[in-house]
């Protein structure tokens, strides 16, 4: 947990010199992934729930509008359900990733975001099977792709609290474009995240 702290906390404070406004939240992600192909007979596919850490900084205004470049550093945990007639499995791997977006105030309390980004996994996959029994592989040995990167789309309320620092409620959505495995078709991440936390303005 030291490490995961120092990853959020470098990055944040090493672009102060020249952010607006540095952040940071969590809170839970949902995450599930749609598939191209369709599921066997008897076979549901479902979302699953795990924790979301995220840090931004707006950077530098992009034009008179009240429009400014974010940048992001998240993880999260991701697991998603695959039910059978046999049972319900789960799927549960972490990810590290960055974000680009342009967000736009709206209104003096609400900004919308729409950018892109790119994650990669950490470590190994854990599969829980309907019996209870876990097996830890590799991205590779289970067909699973530990690279992805899409669209990230997001709004933001923000409200101040003392001087300098506001309260923040974050609703993200990630819409992945790479095919995340090799033997159920077409398959791309698609997560929604609702997170809390905090911001400093520099």
């Amino acid at each position: 947990m030291k490490i995961l702290n120092l990853i959020f906390l470098i990055p944040v404070f090493s672009l102060s010199s020249f952010a607006d406004e540095a952040s940071l939240l969590g809170g839970l992600g949902s995450s599930s992934n749609h598939y191209s192909a369709e599921a066997p007979s008897g076979t549901t596919y479902g979302a699953s729930s795990g924790l979301v850490l995220k840090a931004t900084s707006d950077l530098m205004p992009i034009s008179t509008l009240p429009l400014v470049l974010r940048g992001g550093l998240f993880f999260q945990n991701r697991s998603y359900k695959r039910t059978t007639a046999t049972g319900e499995s789960t799927t549960k791997y972490k990810t590290l990733g960055v974000s680009a977006e342009a967000a736009y105030t709206a209104l003096p309390y609400v900004s919308f975001s729409g950018g892109a980004y790119f994650s990669t996994g950490l470590g190994s996959v854990t599969a829980t099977l309907a019996g209870g029994t876990e097996s830890s592989s590799d991205f590779s040995d289970v067909a699973l792709s530990n690279v992805d990167y899409g669209m990230k789309i997001g709004a933001r309320g923000k409200v101040a609290i003392a001087e300098k620092i506001s309260a923040l409620l974050d609703v993200d959505y990630l819409l992945g474009f790479k095919d995340l495995s090799t033997v159920l078709g077409k398959t791309n991440r698609r997560d929604v995240w609702i997170l809390v936390g905090a911001s400093y303005n520099f």
